[in-house]
C-alpha cells in the first residue's frame, strides 16, 4: 500500500442550493442539509506524504466547481483540508485473512473508503466470525485478497 494525498473543501451554499450530488470529471459536489456544499476531491498519487493544501490542488478544485456548477463560485469557502488515503496498485481494498495467522485485512480503499465501509464490514465480521459467506460474496472477498500482488 502506499499513500494518494487527497484534497477537498467545502462552500457555503444557500440552503437547497443543491439537493443532490452531482459528479463530474475529476470533482463531486455532496449538499449538505445546512447548505454546506463539500467539494473533492483531488488525487495526487505522486505526493508521497508531502502534507498540505497546494495552489494546484486547490485550483483543480475550483475548475471542477466551475465545470459542475458555475453559480457556485461565487459562494463563500468554508473550510479546506487534505489527508492521505491507503490505496493498492489497482486501487482496490485489501480484504479477509492476512499472511500472519490472526492478522485480518480490511484497508485501502482509495477514494472509496465510505462507499464501501458498510460491505466491508460485512465481509470481514463474516468471515472473522465464521459465518458461510454466499458464493458471490466468498468470491468477492478473494478477489481482493493480499496475494493478488
Amino acid at each position: 500500500m502506499f499513500p494518494v494525498k487527497g484534497q477537498m473543501l467545502s462552500l457555503q451554499g444557500p440552503r437547497e442550493a443543491l439537493k443532490r450530488v452531482i459528479f463530474g470529471p475529476g470533482t463531486y459536489m455532496v449538499p449538505r442539509e445546512d447548505g454546506l456544499i463539500v467539494v473533492g476531491a483531488i488525487s495526487e498519487r505522486d505526493a508521497g506524504f508531502a502534507e498540505g493544501l497546494t495552489p494546484d490542488g486547490q485550483k483543480q478544485l475550483q475548475r471542477g466547481i466551475t465545470a459542475l456548477l458555475p453559480v457556485a463560485t461565487s459562494w463563500p469557502p468554508m473550510e479546506r483540508w487534505w489527508g492521505f488515503r491507503p490505496c493498492t496498485p489497482d486501487e482496490g481494498p485489501l480484504l479477509g485473512p492476512g499472511p500472519l495467522p490472526g492478522l485480518w485485512l480490511a484497508c485501502g480503499h482509495h477514494r472509496n473508503g465510505v462507499l464501501l465501509a458498510a460491505m466491508t464490514a460485512e465481509l470481514t465480521a463474516s468471515s472473522v466470525l465464521g459465518v458461510p459467506l454466499s458464493p458471490e460474496n466468498d468470491a468477492l472477498l478473494n478477489s481482493f485478497h493480499w496475494s493478488r500482488f
